[in-house]
């Protein structure tokens, strides 16, 4: 089939029960779109051809992806979650994985909150690993493996930052492992997990008032090509390292920057 499973609503709410289910598709293979409402999606085990796995897209709502199983994609996202109007919950159950040989693992935009609930499961994807983009980010992620792009992305419209990276990140032809970038919020990046040389090992920063904190936990090597870690605030907040780890890099190891008044 072109695509697996396709649920649309107009005006009204999409909800697409594949728990246990097996998906086989030369196209996507799990879409549903709303307009005027909400998409929940629960997928089993999926495979998609020339396509992304899971979509969950919502005009004027939020959009709920929980994917119990693994994912074997060739497009251009494992799962993406998009919501003009609402929120975008990513959830992977332990243990499972996301594997997309033709783009990025898991993608989340949305105007309300992203939220990647990803721990204790395996990323891998010919372009980056997590991207998301919304007012509110967090991500907590597993391994990593992300072949020609960056490892975590992800970026706060007005809110929050908060990136958890528990295990390892491999991102050799990638521009960095773990970034969160925050446009009037705060924005904290804690790597649990080695980090294999991207361009920078890993990047926290602010825009305005908001705290940008980086955390590298014990017996964690975090390592850039050019720069191990960055911290940065241009405005009123602050910048701030916690490293317990070993950062290195081919040309800075700690880059800091603050531009702006009051902060540290």
């Amino acid at each position: 089939d072109q695509i697996g499973v396709f649920g649309l609503a107009l005006g009204g709410d999409v909800d697409i029960e594949g728990e246990g289910s097996t998906v086989i598709a030369d196209n996507d293979g799990i879409v549903g779109t709303a307009f005027g409402g909400n998409v929940w999606i629960d997928g089993g085990t999926v495979t998609s051809s020339v396509g992304s796995g899971i979509v969950g897209l919502a005009f004027g709502g939020s959009v709920d992806i929980d994917s119990h199983d693994n994912v074997q994609a060739n497009g251009f996202a494992g799962i993406i979650g998009t919501a003009f109007g609402g929120d975008v919950e990513v959830e992977l159950d332990a243990a499972t994985s996301v594997t997309n040989t033709g783009g990025t693992g898991i993608v989340a935009i949305a105007t309300g909150q992203a939220d990647i609930e990803a721990k204790n499961t395996t990323i891998n994807a010919d372009d980056s690993g997590i991207l998301a983009y919304a007012n509110e980010v967090y991500v907590d992620a597993g391994v990593i493996n992300a072949t020609n792009g960056s490892g975590i992305v992800g970026v706060g419209f007005g809110g929050d930052v908060n990136i958890e990276a528990h295990d390892k990140i491999t991102a050799d032809n990638g521009f960095v492992g773990a970034m969160g970038l925050s446009f009037g919020g705060d924005s904290t990046v804690t790597v649990g997990g080695d980090v294999d040389p991207p361009l920078f090992g890993m990047i926290s920063a602010t825009f305005g008032a908001g705290a940008a904190v980086g955390n590298v936990l014990p017996n964690v090597s975090v390592v850039g090509d050019w720069v191990g870690a960055v911290v940065a605030n241009l405005g009123s907040g602050s910048a701030t390292l916690n490293n317990e780890g070993t950062i290195d890099g081919g040309i800075l190891g700690v880059g800091g920057l603050k531009v702006g008044p009051g902060g540290n």
